[in-house]
C-alpha cells in the first residue's frame, strides 16, 4: 500500500473506530475517544508552571533509570515496551507546528508522520486547532511555546505500516 493510500485508510478507520485484522473487528472507538477527551493543549504558561514546579525535583531516572539504544522505529519501540507490560510510555513527536501530523495525508513519512499514519494520533491533534492557528501566525521560523498532551494513543499498525491487533 502506498503511502497516501496508508493516510487515507488510517482515516477511514478512525472514521469507523474500528478496522478489520484477520477476519476480527478490532474496536478501537472508546479508547480512540478517551484519548482525545483526555489531550489537552499546554499552553506555554503552564508550561513555565510546570518547569518551575519540577526544577527543584532531584532526576530520579538518571539514578534509578535504565535506558538502551536499539535500531527501531518509534512505532516499534512503542508497541515492544507495551508488549513488555509497560504503561505511561512517553514519546516526544517531532511535530510539524504548522500542520497536524505533519505531511501524513500527503503521504511523507517522518517521524510524526508515521506516528499519525500508525495511530489515532492525528485525531487528538485536530482537536487542538489552536496551537496550529498560534505557530501560523508567527512571521518567523520560531515558533511557540504550546505543545498538545496526547494520553494514551491507540497504535494499530507496526513500524512497517501493517495493521496489528
Amino acid at each position: 500500500m502506498d503511502r497516501k493510500a496508508s493516510a487515507r485508510e488510517t482515516l477511514k478507520i478512525m472514521e469507523q473506530g474500528y478496522y478489520e485484522f484477520e477476519g476480527k473487528q478490532i474496536n478501537i472507538s472508546l479508547d480512540m475517544e478517551n484519548s482525545i477527551k483526555q489531550s489537552f493543549l499546554l499552553t506555554p504558561e503552564q508550561g513555565e508552571a510546570l518547569l518551575k514546579k519540577y526544577s527543584t525535583l532531584e532526576n530520579t531516572i538518571t539514578k534509578n533509570g535504565k535506558s538502551y539504544v536499539e535500531n527501531i522505529s518509534t512505532v516499534d519501540a512503542i508497541r515492544k515496551l507495551a508488549e513488555e507490560g509497560k504503561s505511561n510510555i512517553g514519546v516526544l513527536n517531532f511535530a510539524s507546528a504548522k500542520n497536524p501530523g505533519g505531511g501524513f495525508l500527503n503521504g511523507a513519512m517522518a517521524q510524526e508522520e508515521s506516528l499519525a499514519a500508525s495511530s489515532t494520533l492525528y485525531k487528538t491533534l485536530t482537536a487542538h486547532e489552536e496551537y496550529y492557528r498560534s505557530n501560523r501566525l508567527q512571521t518567523s521560523m520560531i515558533y511557540t511555546d504550546y505543545a498538545i498532551y496526547s494520553p494514551d494513543v491507540v497504535f494499530f499498525r507496526n513500524g512497517r505500516f501493517r495493521l496489528v491487533p
